[in-house]
């Protein structure tokens, strides 16, 4: 039996594939020039995204799906999508705070280095998702 993938899927996987890379470009580019952005919050926020997203909650997700409640957890659908929804919003919204509160603790006074912050937090997430298997 023989499968292909349809050419307009392959058109629009592409056009995905682009699209992911230049917004973030445009973006960086937008927050530097424009409002007068540092380039230090971005790569912090591609950091941080490792650290407390790919990282810590990785491994605290695997940790607990590996107890008795992991099981329950996973038996739902309901249960999961809200499990994963309150991982995610703790550990990256734990991240993005102790990252404001230590490491940008002197950026805080131009508006535009969170939006600098949130572009790299944001790259790495839509890499995360457009280019794993």
């Amino acid at each position: 039996m023989e499968y292909s993938v349809p050419t307009l899927s392959i058109v629009f996987m592409v056009i995905v594939a682009l699209t992911g890379i230049i917004i973030p470009i445009v973006l960086f580019t937008i927050f530097r020039k424009k409002y007068k952005a540092n380039i230090a919050p971005f790569f912090i926020g591609c950091t941080v995204f490792i650290i407390f997203a790919l990282l810590l909650e990785r491994f605290f997700i695997t940790f607990l799906f590996k107890m008795a409640a992991g099981k329950v957890i996973r038996s739902s659908i309901w249960l999961y999508g809200i499990f994963g929804g309150l991982m995610a919003g703790l550990f990256e919204e734990t991240g993005r705070f102790t990252a404001f509160k230590t490491i940008l603790k002197k950026s805080r006074s131009n508006d535009a280095n969170a939006l600098m912050y949130g572009a790299g937090h944001g790259v790495l997430k839509l890499f995360t998702f457009l280019f794993s298997a």
